[in-house]
């Protein structure tokens, strides 16, 4: 029997990481856009658009920082389908990996002064909550929605 070539769309739409890079964006824009209460927010007659293109920046990085967190734990699982088994300690090195990356941009961006957080932002050792909980929440539900994507 002759084996037949997946289409090169359908090959990198099959990747896990595709599906982990484009989850990880929707829901991370749909976070960023909901925690800008939090932060120190441009004055009221700033256009939307710059606040929309800050954010979609924002959401870019997110999902190359999931990433990041997807190759870390397929290292320390030796698969890129680690994800699949659901095993704790691969999730947990997934979850540290994002949380560090995270909290160390958090720590830079707020001393330089590339943002800051608004007086409703709970604070834990410099770094808000919002982004803390977002390297908890949205990398959860998308390692959820890539295992169903993938059927596996």
């Amino acid at each position: 029997m002759k084996q037949t070539k997946l289409p090169l769309l359908r090959r990198i739409t099959s990747l896990p990481e595709f599906n982990v890079y484009i989850f990880a964006f929707l829901l991370n824009f749909v976070w960023e856009m909901l925690q800008m209460p939090l932060f120190a927010l441009p004055p009221a007659d700033t256009p939307y658009w710059p606040v929309i293109t800050m954010c979609a920046a924002a959401t870019v990085a997110d999902g190359f920082i999931m990433l990041i967190a997807f190759w870390t734990a397929s290292a320390f699982a030796r698969s890129r389908y680690w994800f699949v088994a659901g095993e704790r300690s691969h999730v947990l090195i997934f979850l540290i990996t994002g949380l560090a990356i995270t909290s160390a941009i958090e720590l830079i961006a707020t001393e330089m002064g590339v943002w800051a957080y608004s007086p409703l932002m709970p604070v834990l050792f410099g770094v808000g909550m919002s982004p803390f909980l977002q390297w908890v929440i949205p990398p959860l539900i998308t390692l959820w929605f890539t295992r169903r994507q993938l059927g596996v």
